[in-house]
Formats: C-alpha cells, structure tokens, sequence
C-alpha cells in the first residue's frame, strides 16, 4: 500500500500594466488558493473542560460549591471515619459492614479511609461464612468487594441457584426495592469473573436478561517549541502535549529522583504513530484485518498515553527504577486490555457516525466485512470480545498483579469509565444532555447525608 502526499497547487499570478504606453511599468501580483478545508467531524464543544465544568456549576447552583473554611470537611471525615472504625471493631453486622464500605467506594472518598477499610474486609474474609439463599445481594457483595481488594474468594454456585427458585416470581410481578438492589449486586459481582468462572458468566446473563424485561419499558520528535513547519493549530497542540508531560515529568523528579521523559515521550511517539496509521488507511482505502485494527485502536484511543502518565504518579509508596517504568513502557497485558476495552466500547458508539462521515471503518465495520454478518451479529461479537477482555483485567489486575495495586486499580476504573462515558451514545464527541447531568452530579454537586 503506497501513500503519498500530493503536490500543493501552484501559486497564482496576475499581471497588468499601468497605462497603454510601451514603457508602462507592469506590476505583478501573487496569491496562493485557498488550501483545502481539513476533515471535521463537527464535535459538539467538549463538556469537560474547566471552562465547562464551571458553568454548568453556575447554571445549577448559582455559584461554584466548595467546601467552606468552617471545617465542614474535617467534620465530615472524622464521622465517616467514627463509623468505619465501629464497623471494625465488629459492632455492625456482616451485611452492614459491606453496605458502609460500598457506600463509601461509590462516594468517592475511599482514598482517605483505605486503612479502615483494609481492616473491614480483613475482618470479613476470616470469618467463616455460609452461602445463603435468603439474601444474594450480600453474598454478591461480599465477593466483589473482596475480590476488587485482592483476596482469595469464590463466588458460590448455591447462591445463583438459590435465586433461580425465585425467577418466576421476579419475572411475573413487579420488582420490590430489596429485589433490584439484590439483582444489581450480582450484575455487578459478574464482572470480576476469572476465566472458567462459568457461574459468573450465568449469574450476568440471568440478572441482565431480568432487567431487560423489566426496565427497559419503564426507562429505567519531541523539542520545547514546535516546529514552523506545523499548522498553526498543531503548534498549539504541540506546546500544551510537551508543557503538560514536563510538569507530570518534574514532578516525578523531586519526588523519586527518577526521569520519566523517555517514558512519557514514547508514549505520545506512539499515539501520534497509531494516527498516523489510521490516516494511511483512510487516503489509501486500505482496509486492516480486525487483529490489525485492534492493536492499532487500542494505542489511539489514548488509553495506554493516560495510564502511562498516571502509572509514576500513583506509584507514590513504592521507587520508581528504570525497570518498572520499561515493564509499563512495553504495554503489559493489563494496559493492553483496559486500552482495548476503551476502543471497543468508543467504537460501539460512535460506528454509525463514522460510517456516515466516511472515516476509516471501525472494529464492527470490519467485523461485518470479515464475516458477512450484520450489524447486530458484529456488535454481539464485540460484546462477547469485551467480556473476554474483563476477565483479563480482572485476573491481571486481582489474581496475580504485577503493579502497585494503585495502578491496577487506576486500569480497571479506567475500563469502568469507558462503558459509562460510551454508554448510549458518545459521551466525549457529542454529550448529551445526560451526559452533563452526570458529570454535574459525580463532580460538581455535594453530596448531602439526609437523616431521618
């Protein structure tokens, strides 16, 4: 496959003279065409930016919210903390110690109490324990919250058939809140499956088919300053790229003595090479295999660049050597597989308008291509390819991790965030009007214990 660029057109020239007279002065003048306009894909402006952030802050409230100078935080801590440490010391019952720790995951805030919680499930995982069909929402709890923090723990098959009894009834009336909550524990649990963890795989399936009959109708080179030869926009972009690696670099620097420029350099090498791989297919009408475009997307979605950047800066407790930041350079399985995740999820939202622009074809393109298959056909593949890869995630990062446990954790939520920001539509490239309501409430809006 040739891909060459074509020559600029010529530059214009007009000529005339000043009067009839032979000895007329004759003046010349130049004008270059007007370059070709660039491809766009006409993105809605981004709602992430700060800019954003804060007036969809002022559109809610009036004013940005902050926590005040009164001490409102350090209150608010210290009764969170009070609360951990009596579940601790085995005040509160089993269930109830894996609702707080839940509870204070979902928040947000469990960075600030990890040693309490350490000690919660610590707890929780020595004590003998009895599968039960009476309440399957703990059970699912109780194994995703220790399987996510690393113990040994197995999901038993005699919970799953316990709720089959059950199924019927679930199918045949509506679902009171016990119900939905117990459903959503388990839907959730399905996801840390390991490979041959059949259970796991027929638990997703039975609580995800009950959903879908009950919600759905109810809606439920690399120098400080940019070459010239660059467009005006590249340079711009080229500047923010090498002032935003230098600061995480020079952080890293006095806190490890350590020099992550190769590093953070290659990665951006990379992801500008995947580009550049694209754009050659795309003016070549070249058409990659799915192995093909896959490793390539999985770069150019830009995961493994931010895991990359994030992988010294969570590596706070343990020092960085040359060693680990290679082990990390070289695209582990774990990267691999949250990077593949965030293609394939961002292609699931975004192939039909693609397809409508005329970009390079996505995995569900290529896939239709490859199989004959439909649309609907090729979008269950990738499905079931997603889920494969959650299990390489979920081992990598909980059966025999090889990182910081920070950085393994930042891989999975970074998974995580790609099914949420992909879901129903294209959360970066076009935002919805829920798409900003989420990112209102996860970022802007306090949230308020209410007592009764």
């Amino acid at each position: 496959m040739a891909w060459q660029l074509q020559p600029t057109a010529a530059t214009t020239s007009t000529c005339f003279r000043t009067s009839s007279s032979p000895a007329a002065t004759v003046r010349c003048s130049s004008s270059s065409p007007t370059p070709p306009a660039r491809r766009s894909a006409n993105y809605a402006p981004s709602s992430w930016d700060y800019d954003s952030l804060i007036m969809l802050s002022l559109n809610n409230r009036g004013h940005v919210n902050q926590v005040g100078p009164d001490g409102n935080f350090d209150k608010l801590k210290a009764g969170v903390g009070e609360r951990l440490a009596a579940a601790s010391g085995g005040v509160a019952d089993q269930a109830a110690m894996l609702r707080l720790v839940d509870t204070v995951q979902r928040l947000g805030v469990a960075y600030h109490f990890e040693e309490e919680i350490a000690t919660i499930l610590s707890s929780i995982h020595r004590k003998p324990h009895r599968c039960s069909g009476d309440d399957v929402g703990s059970e699912a709890l109780r194994f995703r919250l220790l399987r996510e923090s690393g113990f040994p723990v197995a999901f038993h098959k005699e919970s799953l058939e316990n709720l089959r009894h059950v199924s019927k009834s679930y199918q045949t009336s509506t679902l009171v809140n016990d119900d939905v909550k117990a459903l959503l524990s388990l839907y959730e649990a399905s996801y840390l499956a390991f490979g041959g963890e059949e259970t796991l795989d027929e638990a997703r399936a039975f609580s995800a088919n009950l959903f879908s009959k009950l919600f759905v109708p109810n809606k439920l080179g690399w120098e400080e300053s940019p070459s010239e030869r660059l467009p005006e926009y590249m340079q711009a972009l080229y500047s923010v790229m090498y002032n935003t690696s230098g600061e995480v670099a020079e952080s890293i620097m006095k806190q490890h003595g350590c020099d992550t420029r190769s590093l953070l350099r290659k990665a951006w090498h990379d992801m500008a090479k995947s580009f550049l791989v694209e754009a050659k297919w795309h003016h070549g009408n070249h058409r990659p295999t799915l192995h093909e475009y896959l490793k390539n997307g999985s770069v150019s979605s830009s995961a493994p660049l931010l895991l990359q950047h994030a992988f010294p800066l969570l590596s706070m407790e343990e020092k960085l050597t040359s060693k680990s930041l290679g082990k990390v350079g070289s695209y582990p399985r774990l990267v691999q597989s949250a990077s593949l995740i965030f293609r394939l999820c961002n292609d699931s939202a975004t192939h039909s308008d693609e397809l409508e622009r005329g970009d390079a074809p996505s995995s569900i393109a290529i896939h239709m291509s490859e199989n004959r298959s439909r649309e609907k056909e090729s979008r269950k593949a990738m499905e079931d390819l997603t889920m494969d890869t959650w299990k390489s995630i979920n081992e990598d990062a909980f059966k025999h991790c090889k990182f910081p446990r920070p950085f393994a954790k930042a891989c999975v939520n970074l998974a995580r965030i790609s099914h949420c920001v992909y879901l129903g539509g294209d959360g970066f490239g076009a935002p919805d009007g829920q798409k900003k309501r989420q990112i209102r409430e996860l970022f802007l809006e306090p949230f308020m214990s209410v007592k009764p």
